[in-house]
């Protein structure tokens, strides 16, 4: 099986990054996403950055008690930044949750390779 592709977003109340139903390789996106995540959130680390691998954006998250700040960027001449904060708590639950979904869909049409296991063991890591 090659690499498997699908939408991936941030989405905010009024905002989406990269894009609302942006399109990237979806399970080592949101391997990174939930392990950074899932660090931070357990005060394992104070500082993390996620890349999406389709184009130039990418995410640095930093805590500070129990919020995570997320630092949207494109990385380019007069590339954008937006900031926000999001309760640590709940964005690791988030996570999971979305981890959860591309899981069942990933065990629905039996797909099996090295990157649904690590996804796998990330979200089992994170929920525990």
């Amino acid at each position: 099986m090659g690499t498997i592709s699908g939408e991936i977003w941030l989405q905010g109340d009024e905002w989406a990054f990269p894009a609302a139903r942006w399109n990237d390789i979806v399970i080592p996106v949101l391997s990174a996403w939930l392990a950074a995540v899932n660090h931070l959130s357990r005060g394992m680390r104070k500082r993390d950055l996620v890349h999406f691998m389709d184009g130039p954006y990418f995410v640095e998250l930093t805590t500070s008690a129990n919020q995570i700040e997320l630092l949207l960027t494109a990385d380019r001449p007069n590339g954008e930044a937006r900031c926000c904060q999001a309760d640590a708590v709940a964005l690791r639950k988030n996570a999971v949750d979305a981890a959860d979904l591309l899981l069942a869909k990933c065990r629905e049409l039996e797909w099996k390779n090295d990157d649904i296991d690590y996804l796998r063991r990330t979200r089992d890591g994170a929920r525990a």
